[in-house]
């Protein structure tokens, strides 16, 4: 049984993200006991609580690599990790400025773009959908504020 190699990748990714948010948290919650996270009203859980699913999905994705394939994929292009790793960077680096919900808004839309999408009504709608979502999510219902932009 031979595994395959974008797959492992994918959920070797996913386990060390998860594990390192998970080792990282306790150090940025300041004043958090590691007791406290699993309080719903401490800063550090939902951070905990993302770190754990996506710990979870990666190990979940395991015994899928080593299903069997028919045909395996060309593998991605290196140069579409290294576009979506600025994507993401430039995200960061624009959220003060424009505001935490139109940069999801436009991330969803460029890395649509870049990993082949090419509708966009669907695009639009799809980002549109997790924008409502995130905002409905976090800013109505667990009252965390997203950073402000220049629009709202």
């Amino acid at each position: 049984m031979i595994a395959s190699r974008n797959g492992l990748l994918v959920a070797a990714m996913g386990i060390a993200l998860g594990a390192a948010a998970l080792a990282l948290i306790p150090a940025q919650v300041p004043g958090e006991s590691v007791a406290a996270i699993g309080d719903m009203r401490s800063p550090a859980f939902f951070p905990v609580l993302a770190a754990l699913l996506c710990l979870a999905a990666g190990l979940a994705l395991v015994p899928a690599a080593f299903r069997p394939q028919e045909v395996e994929a060309a593998p991605p292009h290196p140069r579409r990790g290294v576009l979506l790793a600025f994507l993401i960077g430039g995200g960061a680096v624009l959220t003060p400025v424009l505001g935490g919900l139109l940069v999801i808004f436009l991330l969803m839309l460029a890395v649509g773009w870049v990993l082949g999408d090419r509708r966009p009504v669907r695009m639009l709608l799809l980002a549109a959908v997790s924008v409502g979502v995130v905002h409905v999510l976090f800013e109505r219902t667990l009252k965390v504020l997203l950073p402000p932009g220049i629009l709202f």
